[in-house]
């Protein structure tokens, strides 16, 4: 059972990168925003995986568990590609594409972490 559940998470995490990642940069374009901003709504995404880990490594050993952390990860890229939807104007974007992104961007190795934690044969 939980061997299926942490399938489904890893469908889910690059379903959503696999499906928004490609097309930010026509959406952002959509949205009016110039091709200097396009690039660093783009670009934010590089700040997030220098910051994110250290964060997340620190959160997860500090004061919560890996699978609080995946379901906060989680509930905050929902919310900010939903609030991407709602949001106008290159700060906007940007803002809700760094909050999405310092999610997602330690959510894989998290995914990772707890996959070896539950698949690692007996010793």
């Amino acid at each position: 059972m939980a061997v299926r559940i942490i399938k489904l998470h890893y469908l889910l995490a690059y379903g959503v990168l696999g499906a928004m990642m490609p097309y930010l940069s026509i959406y952002a374009k959509q949205r009016g925003l110039t091709d200097s901003e396009v690039g660093w709504v783009i670009g934010v995404y590089g700040l997030a995986v220098i910051v994110a880990p250290p964060l997340h490594t620190l959160l997860a050993d500090k004061w919560l568990s890996n699978r609080t952390l995946i379901g906060v990860c989680f509930a905050g890229g929902a919310a900010a590609l939903t609030g991407l939807i709602f949001t106008g104007g290159f700060w906007g974007i940007l803002a809700m594409h760094l909050l999405f992104s310092l999610g997602f961007t330690a959510l894989i190795p998290l995914l990772d972490g707890l996959t070896f934690h539950i698949t690692r044969p007996p010793l």
